[in-house]
């Protein structure tokens, strides 16, 4: 799908090459209709054509395995082995990929999430931490330098006593992540992301019970509306440097409300119980509707509906 409110043409012409479309998200789907261009051909003919997707769409969700992406208690050593390293009893997680060179330009927002977290927190005398399980690219020392180099780039950005920010810099499996996500230290899930086409491992994460703090924008409503603590903001132009052949110049994503986003982590971290009910309740939705079988069963009506399955008839002879 598309992150932000605009899609290139090239996407929509590919649409239109298709019988029929799959997205995963509401979002997907609502900036794919949304499309309209006027393509002009640059063959001196003049000639200009309406691009509009004109193909059937649909949506089915990326599932989770529930097999294995659950609450649990169970221990991993590989994982205790790292989370006992750390002080704090309290820790925001953010899963999610550090691909742009700006620590404030990239599409997860990643270097004003690690400012906005360090100002809340700064100069008390009880501090949570934040983990970030990101990379760039791949998981070698060059990559680790350079996200270490970033996060140091947001931190310079705030005085005083600041929190702890941890890096996990490497690749963890299944069984892995969601110890990680279940682990008793993590208390809560948070993002800022600009833009999601689905956001699975935010789904990922809600599995485990947890609170979820995350954009009130995107793909990742679909499964996050209710239950999850929503973050005000709005949508802007896409930073400069951020823009590309599919990340349009002149189209929008979103930006978190920082200061609103301080005051819900900040409330979160003082009265943590009055969130467990509502987060717990997701797990138990999300474990149904949006797992594996669930996909599964989404794509078999997909399928029902718009292919036509060859049908047995009996062979009648003359006599």
């Amino acid at each position: 799908g598309i992150e932000t409110t605009a899609a290139a043409g090239e996407w929509i012409e590919g649409l239109n090459k298709m019988d029929m479309n799959i997205v995963t998200s509401r979002h997907s789907k609502k900036v794919f209709d949304e499309a309209d261009y006027t393509k002009e051909y640059k063959d001196g003919s003049g000639r200009k054509e309406q691009l509009r997707n004109n193909k059937p769409m649909e949506i089915c969700f990326w599932g989770a395995n529930t097999e294995i992406y659950k609450i649990t208690n169970e221990k991993v050593e590989s994982v205790e082995k790292v989370l006992n390293q750390i002080p704090e009893t309290f820790a925001f997680l953010f899963v999610g990929q550090w691909t742009h060179e700006n620590p404030f330009a990239d599409r997860k927002d990643i270097g004003n999430l690690i400012k906005t977290f360090l100002t809340t927190f700064r100069n008390r005398p009880q501090k949570p931490c934040l983990i970030l399980k990101t990379s760039g690219t791949n998981y070698s020392k060059v990559d680790k330098d350079s996200i270490l180099k970033k996060i140091k780039a947001a931190e310079s950005q705030v005085d005083g006593d600041k929190p702890n920010v941890y890096l996990n810099h490497g690749e963890l499996n299944d069984v892995e992540m969601n110890a990680l996500f279940n682990h008793e230290k993590v208390k809560c899930h948070v993002s800022f992301t600009h833009g999601e086409g689905f956001g699975h491992p935010l789904l990922l994460a809600s599995l485990s019970g947890k609170p979820v703090l995350a954009p009130d924008w995107s793909g990742h409503l679909d499964f996050l509306k209710q239950g999850a603590v929503l973050l005000d903001g709005e949508t802007k132009e896409v930073h400069p440097s951020a823009q590309n052949q599919f990340i349009l110049q002149g189209s929008q994503w979103f930006y978190v409300n920082y200061s609103n986003a301080a005051v819900k982590m900040l409330d979160i971290y003082k009265n943590y119980d009055k969130y467990s009910t509502e987060s717990k309740k997701l797990a138990e939705t999300n474990k149904v509707k949006f797992s594996m079988n669930s996909m599964t069963e989404s794509l078999r009506k997909i399928a029902n509906t718009h292919i036509k399955v060859a049908q047995k008839i009996d062979l009648i002879l003359p006599d």
